[in-house]
């Protein structure tokens, strides 16, 4: 029969059974898998629509939107200045800076 301390001297006595790797390249592919489990667990959420996508968009909905929001356009067709970013809003009442010829719209090349 073997005791309790027999047995615990045992287990302890290879530390070193579990140890993982570490370094750069490890973390680096820690955050990687990481990050592809996130965007697949986001990918099946909304293949199974179990989320309006209303509320949840798809990634590649998101990825769209990001692009769309951070390049230019013009501001109106047939106006040769640019904005940065999605301008939906309507001139009328409302002074923003594109529609008031500011610095932060620019002249088309």
């Amino acid at each position: 029969m073997i005791s309790i301390g027999a047995a615990r001297s045992a287990i302890t006595s290879n530390p070193a059974r579990f140890v993982l790797p570490t370094g750069p390249l490890c973390d680096l592919a820690v955050r990687a898998l990481s990050l592809a489990g996130f965007l697949a667990l986001w990918w099946a959420v909304v293949a199974a629509k179990l989320i309006d996508q209303q509320f949840l968009p798809s990634p590649h909905a998101v990825w769209d939107a990001f692009v769309r929001a951070n390049s230019w356009h013009q501001l109106a067709p047939g106006v040769p200045r640019e904005v940065p970013g999605e301008q939906n809003y309507s001139c009328g009442s409302i002074s923003w800076p594109a529609c008031s010829g500011s610095p932060s719209a620019r002249a088309r090349p």
